[in-house]
């Protein structure tokens, strides 16, 4: 048997426009998201009314480039990219509801023995699926309904 020593902390973060400013979909991508995000992540769409933001409901979900590659997806899917086009679909419908829905990316500290891992390490697949299961399996944990399939 094989014993890790593991830790891993871990922070949903908004994306945010140039101005500080949360991104909220369906808004428009800005130069300086294009520019910051351009990078591997691990993101949540986080789903919620006004008057109940407790509401737990999202969408996690795991990419070579946020911004604006992934984030362009859910906005314009293209005939091809049937997620894309389900979750479009499905959060065009959460809006008409008067639902918003927040875009978030998570930031981590992890630790495996005396290999620390980093937000550079994401461009790592096999690392960046791990984190993205184990956020699904923390967000199952916490109560939240996911729209993952």
């Amino acid at each position: 048997m094989c014993e890790f020593n593991v830790k891993l902390k871990f922070e949903w973060k908004p994306v945010l426009l140039s101005d500080g400013t949360e991104y909220m979909y369906p808004g428009t991508l800005t130069p300086c998201m294009k520019k910051r995000y351009r990078c591997p992540a691990v993101y949540r769409w986080n789903i919620y009314a006004e008057v109940a933001e407790d509401l737990k409901l999202a969408y996690i979900g795991e990419t070579v480039c946020l911004c604006p590659g992934r984030i362009a997806g859910y906005l314009k899917p293209g005939p091809r990219q049937q997620t894309n086009t389900r979750i479009n679909g499905i959060f065009k419908d959460f809006l008409k509801q008067g639902m918003k829905i927040r875009l978030e990316r998570v930031i981590t500290d992890c630790s495996v023995d005396k290999f620390a891992f980093s937000e550079t390490d994401l461009k790592d697949s096999c690392f960046r699926r791990t984190i993205e299961h184990l956020m699904v399996t923390m967000a199952k944990r916490n109560g939240f309904e996911l729209l993952t399939v």
